[in-house]
């Protein structure tokens, strides 16, 4: 049988220690790099190319991956005095022009994609939205704690951050899930549509301090059980920097 020093076999316990604190090390540096991946659609339930960029959005939700928030905004440039998309929002067609305006582009159409606040890409392009959300995961994280309290016709919102994100815009989204509609005109006109993560509540506030109350109204029609809570904070670039959610109710797997 093979013998090995004392004095070896202590040196090469204490670097297999060394190492086993290294991999230690490691792992966690790995696991901090999850970053978080804000996804915004802008779609329509007026335009015939957005079903399908509503299929995606319904596919990554499904996949439930940690620290991706996904929000569909329904635009109201589609609408007609004979026909309006039910969730659409003229706040929320502002918002996509102010993306437009922060990256120096013209590009405002539907369906459009931006993750984390960057860019924008034609919505049901599903290989270049995991693309983004890929690389959005791999930078540092800024992760928000999101607590939330239903009372009567309204959900209280309590986003505690670090410091980076006072002084920052912190935006506050009421999402519900599994909305199927029968379209009744626009391009769509006849069609039954499924609609994931719609943004039913929105509103931004400047953040002066930390943790930041925001009380968001649930429209009467909402379903709470299928609703979620998702805040996230931007810069003057309209960048993320970090994010967090909630569901009102347990998902179950």
């Amino acid at each position: 049988m093979l013998r090995i020093p004392r004095k070896r076999l202590v040196a090469i316990s204490v670097a297999l220690l060394g190492a086993i604190i290294g991999l230690g090390w490691a792992m966690r540096d790995n696991n901090a790099k999850d970053g978080v991946a804000v996804v915004e659609l802008f779609t329509s339930e007026g335009c015939s190319s957005c079903p399908p960029a509503d299929t995606l959005l319904a596919t990554l939700l499904k996949e439930r991956r940690d620290r991706v928030y996904l929000l569909a905004f329904h635009v109201d440039y589609w609408d007609t005095p004979r026909w309006k998309d039910a969730f659409s929002d003229a706040n929320f067609s502002g918002r996509q022009q102010e993306y437009a305006k922060a990256s120096g582009s013209r590009d405002v159409y539907t369906p459009q994609m931006t993750v984390n606040g960057r860019g924008g890409f034609v919505g049901s392009d599903e290989e270049v939205a995991r693309k983004e959300i890929a690389a959005a995961l791999k930078k540092s994280p800024s992760v928000l704690e999101v607590v939330a309290k239903v009372s009567e016709a309204q959900v209280s919102v309590n986003c505690t951050m670090s410091r980076a994100g006072v002084g920052k815009t912190l935006n506050v989204a009421l999402v519900q899930r599994g909305i199927e509609r029968k379209i009744g005109g626009g391009e769509n006109g006849g069609r039954v549509l499924r609609h994931e993560n719609v943004v039913r509540a929105f509103e931004s506030v400047t953040t002066v301090g930390s943790p930041t109350n925001v009380k968001l109204a649930i429209p009467p029609d909402a379903v709470v059980e299928k609703c979620s809570v998702i805040a996230y904070v931007q810069d003057k670039s309209m960048h993320v920097l970090g994010a967090g959610g909630v569901d009102l109710a347990p998902q179950h797997k």
